[in-house]
């Protein structure tokens, strides 16, 4: 697999661009490692990523502190689950093979708080109803439709992709 590098990470992300070394190295890792569901939610053990990025265990549990500061990556310690949030964002599409591939590594992921974090948070995005298969739309109020019609119309809106979802007004990422 591939991943992509938004390159303008490296000059216009202040929060990026002010980590050190060995935390650029391990963020890029997160998203960039073999193990990686573009979902952002999946296994990862430590010393395995120790390994892999010749960080010690104690740098990258630091690391994951800074991130978890700033909201851009959870790590569960129990069931060595980690979180990359706005990872689909950056990396996924809405076609049906990824998407049945994001529903089949999610629900490899073990049970824990990240998992039901993760459902939560985009549940929107891809249809994932808390556990269940079924599809979901979304219903959004507006005071007024593009029509000029009247207030407190409803509207269905489903985003075409992970970006139109990001880019409303009443969805949160």
């Amino acid at each position: 697999g591939y991943r992509q590098i938004h390159t303008r990470m490296w000059s216009s992300d202040r929060w990026f661009a002010d980590l050190q070394p060995e935390y650029k190295l391990l963020f890029v890792y997160l998203f960039s490692n073999e193990r990686a569901s573009v979902s952002g939610l999946y296994e990862l053990p430590l010393p395995v990523a120790a390994f892999e990025t010749k960080l010690s265990v104690e740098v990258i549990t630091a690391g994951f502190d800074v991130f978890l500061k700033v909201g851009k990556v959870s790590y569960d310690l129990k069931s060595g689950v980690v979180y990359v949030r706005n990872m689909f964002k950056y990396q996924g599409s809405t076609s049906p093979k990824l998407m049945a591939r994001i529903r089949a590594d999610i629900k490899a992921v073990p049970d824990c708080s990240l998992k039901e974090l993760w459902k939560k948070e985009n549940r929107v995005l891809i249809g994932y109803a808390y556990g269940s298969d079924t599809s979901l739309s979304v219903s959004i109020s507006s005071s007024v439709s593009e029509e000029g019609g009247g207030a407190g119309e409803e509207t269905n809106w489903i985003p075409e992709t992970p970006r139109q979802a990001g880019s409303h007004p009443d969805i949160m990422l």
